[in-house]
């Protein structure tokens, strides 16, 4: 039976306030590490929410306590007599992070998608209540394999306890709790698992309290609506996807998170868009691991280093027009390809202003526009041909994209996230122009 929001609400805002200052009096009491009264917050915030879907029948209640909740950690992080008596349990550590903000936020937001049903809000609030934490402090403890990410250095020890503990927490409330399949609730287990692993690696200043429960639900959400056979294929092609990414890393210019957000980029695109979304990164992916070792070759090692932001420019873009497919059909193909092939022409020029410094400026635009056109518009020219026009109209966007860019920053190609976020809007905006050509 559903409580009174007016009784529940303002009891839960206390609960939350004395949670923080009793841990916060213990973190000093017996001077545990900023991390571990962080994360044990983290994990007394989170199993109270559980509770969420058997006292709240609407989304009211749940958003008024988020609201007052978030106020409250602004205030906290905003006052230093605050950060005193009952922040300590969130604010000792040193690096940037927002974590505890976007840890309130998710659970509004997933608590609205799941509408009443409690698999969908339970196993992505437990995941990220258990998960996370377990995959932090276990890091911290043990993390000796490193990798490179946005917001510091991640261990891989600490993303296989990420992947343990996910698994379980999702695949004990599936097997028990839903009329999923022994089968069926192994496989998304296993599936969930992975892809929760790879939103905490690429996550940074917090953001893995948003990524894995809105991915969580995400993923759970698609997968529980498919059969047995389509669950395990998906499983597959995650799989393999995730071996060949990692396997290829040698042959990068990207880092660990950079390559991690490559596997969640390529199974968005198929898993949302399908096979003609796909091949076309697919492609770009096996040409940035064939000419990166010949920029290495050139002299220019020291300069070819690339994040996560090059991954967000790329995905910002591309998963626009896969999300709008499901408004305007395929006809959002043409437009993605688009930005893909721009994408690909101005890393091309790039590339051949290192290899090939001898020619000039518009030799370099035409030989990054034929290039970034033969690889990306071949596929589609191909599978599915889209009308002279249209292919006409997008080897013009490629090459006004390398013209724009050029100009921008001429022989000095710099990664800088001014860089991306300027690359990301001028692609956006040339790759509308697919909208406005129709077969």
């Amino acid at each position: 039976m559903m409580s009174s929001p007016l009784i529940t609400v303002p009891s839960l805002a206390l609960l939350f306030a004395g949670m923080l200052w009793s841990i916060s009096i213990l973190a000093k009491r017996f001077q545990w590490h900023c991390e571990v009264s962080r994360k044990a917050a983290h994990v007394g915030m989170g199993l109270v929410t559980l509770s969420f879907p058997w006292i709240f029948d609407s989304i009211t209640p749940v958003l008024v306590l988020g609201i007052v909740l978030i106020g409250g950690l602004v205030l906290v992080r905003c006052s230093q007599r605050l950060r005193c008596q009952v922040g300590g349990a969130l604010h000792g550590i040193e690096r940037k992070s927002f974590g505890e903000i976007y840890f309130a936020a998710a659970v509004v937001i997933v608590f609205w998608l799941a509408k009443g049903d409690p698999i969908l809000f339970c196993v992505p609030i437990l995941v990220l209540t258990v998960a996370d934490a377990a995959g932090a402090l276990v890091g911290r403890r043990y993390g000796e394999m490193k990798f490179d990410t946005l917001s510091g250095r991640k261990s891989t020890e600490g993303c296989i306890t990420v992947f343990l503990v996910t698994f379980f927490a999702a695949h004990i409330p599936l097997l028990l709790f839903s009329e999923i399949s022994r089968s069926g609730a192994m496989i998304i287990a296993l599936s969930l698992a992975i892809l929760v692993m790879l939103f905490e690696a690429i996550a940074f200043d917090g953001l893995d309290n948003l990524f894995i429960p809105l991915g969580g639900w995400f993923a759970l959400n698609r997968f529980m609506d498919l059969d047995d056979q389509a669950m395990l294929a998906r499983f597959v092609v995650l799989v393999v996807l995730l071996f060949f990414v990692i396997g290829a890393k040698k042959r990068s210019s990207l880092d660990g998170s950079g390559i991690l957000g490559c596997v969640l980029l390529g199974y968005a695109c198929l898993s949302l868009g399908g096979f003609l979304f796909f091949l076309p990164l697919l492609l770009f992916f096996v040409s940035h691991l064939i000419e990166t070792p010949r920029i290495r070759r050139s002299g220019k090692a020291d300069t070819l280093r690339h994040d996560l932001r090059a991954v967000f420019a790329i995905a910002a873009t591309s998963m626009f027009w896969v999300v709008l497919k499901t408004g305007i059909g395929i006809q959002a193909l043409l437009p993605f390809t688009i930005a893909l092939g721009i994408h690909f022409a101005i890393s091309n020029y790039g590339t051949l202003t290192m290899v090939r410094p001898e020619w000039n400026r518009r030799t370099r635009i035409a030989a990054a526009t034929v290039k970034a056109s033969f690889i990306i518009f071949l596929p589609l020219a191909v599978l599915d041909w889209p009308g002279t026009l249209s292919l006409l109209v997008g080897v013009g966007a490629l090459f006004l994209g390398a013209l724009i860019f050029s100009i921008r920053y001429s022989d000095d190609v710099p990664d800088t996230t001014r860089r991306w976020i300027e690359q990301t809007v001028l692609v956006l905006i040339l790759s509308s122009t697919g909208l406005l050509i129709r077969g």
